[in-house]
């Protein structure tokens, strides 16, 4: 995390942790989520479940969503970097109400709330 800069923590979740973070290099603002385990700790079903996550999030795109940048591991520990987009509506909320994955998990539902197929 030498490339970033964490400026506070946004939730706390059982897996992991997520911060607003700031690049060194240019100061634009990111989203990073830090699982709490390192890889070699996890069973393969916990492995494949954070590839998975990673998969997703990087084919979703959505103006209410944290938009995927990379991800990396340090120490072991997989992290997700996401784009910080415009503020939301859970950005709105007091952090005891709602944090770590259910922050991320509200995001993606509200957001798809409003997704119509293209058929």
């Amino acid at each position: 995390m030498e490339a970033y800069e964490e400026l506070k923590s946004l939730g706390r979740g059982s897996y992991a942790v997520v911060k607003l973070a700031r690049r060194r290099t240019d100061g634009e603002l990111f989203v990073i989520k830090r699982f709490h385990v390192p890889l070699s700790e996890l069973t393969p079903k916990e492995r494949n479940e954070i590839s998975n996550e990673i998969r997703l999030l990087s084919h979703l795109r959505h103006p209410n969503i944290v938009q995927f940048f990379h991800n990396f591991v340090e120490n072991g520990v997989a992290c997700i970097v996401m784009v910080r987009g415009r503020v939301h509506l859970v950005d709105r909320l007091p952090s005891s109400t709602i944090n770590g994955e259910g922050r991320l998990l509200l995001l993606v539902v509200t957001s798809c709330s409003s997704f119509t197929p293209s058929r």
